[in-house]
């Protein structure tokens, strides 16, 4: 017993006098940053969209009066085309991060589908009308002609990318919960070491507090998006219904 008691000082004084400082477990800040930045750039992507959706379809069948469109059924059947066209999707094969998504193959939590990996509009009636047309009513084609594309692919995307985040929220919330145990581990063992010098101690409290907030906000902003995505279902078709009718009215 003695000799255990001897053995235990001579362990504790090997620590100090070897930096000073007491061996301690890692706090999960990195964990914590990482989780966040993925869900977060999920939750982006989704919101972002959508804004971007209802933002346009509020305009997309503006035509200034000042800019000279030439053929408008021709201009009408151009965006028809585009908007209708059923997008495909490719598979992520990079699995890199761009336009602010992780794409499947880096994902840990939710396997997003990116704009990379949806095809694009046929161009062969823009580039018809814009080999034919002045520079004022080339722009204003290209112009009309992405807007288009740009909201076809959102509204192929926010179902796909908001029923993946709906299926993979268990997962992630699992994950929140893990690395606050985690956390909290790491501060009491660091607080309860008899080692553990003043400063080890205070940045143990202060990791803990930042790991905390990231997993309170992801988790917080988690939870209200989930739910607010239940409803996409019936609100996308509703805008697709919206915007091609616009469409069809255009110059009618």
């Amino acid at each position: 017993m003695r000799f255990l008691l001897v053995l235990a000082l001579f362990s504790v004084a090997s620590l100090a006098a070897c930096g000073g400082g007491a061996a301690l477990p890692k706090m999960p800040v990195d964990e914590a940053k990482a989780l966040s930045a993925e869900l977060t750039q999920s939750q982006s992507f989704i919101t972002n969209a959508w804004a971007d959706v209802q933002n346009n379809a509020g305009t997309i069948a503006h035509v200034d009066a000042n800019v000279p469109i030439g053929d408008v059924d021709e201009f009408r059947s151009m965006l028809q085309e585009c908007f209708q066209s059923a997008p495909t999707k490719a598979v992520a094969e990079e699995g890199v991060e761009k336009d602010g998504v992780i794409t499947t193959k880096d994902a840990k939590i939710v396997a997003m589908v990116g704009y990379e990996s949806v095809s694009g509009c046929s161009t062969n009636k823009l580039d018809s009308l814009t080999d034919a047309a002045d520079d004022e009513a080339k722009t204003f084609y290209t112009s009309k002609f992405q807007q288009v594309e740009k909201i076809r692919t959102d509204v192929y995307l926010i179902p796909l990318n908001a029923q993946a985040l709906i299926e993979a929220s268990p997962k992630a919330l699992a994950e929140i919960a893990e690395i606050r145990v985690k956390a909290e581990a790491a501060l009491a063992a660091t607080e309860k070491n008899p080692i553990a010098s003043s400063k080890q101690k205070a940045k143990a409290k202060e990791d803990y507090a930042l790991v905390i907030s990231e997993l309170d906000a992801v988790e917080t902003g988690l939870k209200k998006l989930v739910e607010d995505i239940k409803s996409l279902p019936t609100d996308v078709p509703a805008v697709v219904t919206q915007i091609a009718s616009d469409i069809e009215n255009i110059g009618r």
